[in-house]
């Protein structure tokens, strides 16, 4: 999905517009891919930004908003790139902040010396930081899920 120019939301019922969140969202988030989105996506899921997706015409078929995406200008792809990059950065210390505003002021991960960091500004960590920050994230993933999660 990193690769990938613009990730455009199938929703199969309209529930996704009212009772049900999607999963599109948050992998356009998770791997920082703009959104082709219409005025209602930006109403409902109002986390996102202009910035940050392709608004387009809902009436339009899904083929045709595809070429029309494909044929902008490399420069507001890129755009659009960043603005996702931006708001994924937003969001992540935003629920950085809400985590440790309820859990008190002890950090969430510990820096490349073991010190403890807080993770509220881990936007401006150095590389090394940020990938050791990746490194124990994916390593998290990897891990079994606990017994209660595994009957879901």
């Amino acid at each position: 999905m990193h690769g990938c120019v613009a990730i455009l939301p199938a929703f199969s019922s309209d529930e996704y517009y009212t009772d049900r969140a999607s999963s599109t969202m948050g992998a356009a988030l998770i791997s920082a891919t703009p959104l082709i989105a219409t005025p209602e996506m930006l109403r409902v899921y109002s986390f996102l930004s202009r910035e940050s997706v392709f608004l387009v015409d809902p009436t339009l078929p899904y083929v045709e908003t595809m070429r029309r995406v494909l044929a902008l200008p490399p420069s507001v792809r890129q755009a659009k790139l960043q603005g996702m990059q931006l708001l994924r950065r937003q969001l992540l210390q935003k629920n950085i902040k809400m985590l440790e505003d309820l859990l008190g002021p002890r950090p969430l991960l510990k820096g490349p010396d073991g010190t403890p960091r807080s993770m509220a500004n881990a936007a401006t960590w150095g590389s090394a930081e940020t990938r050791r920050w990746q490194e124990e994230l994916e390593t998290a993933a990897q891990l079994p899920p606990l017994q209660d999660d595994a009957a879901w």
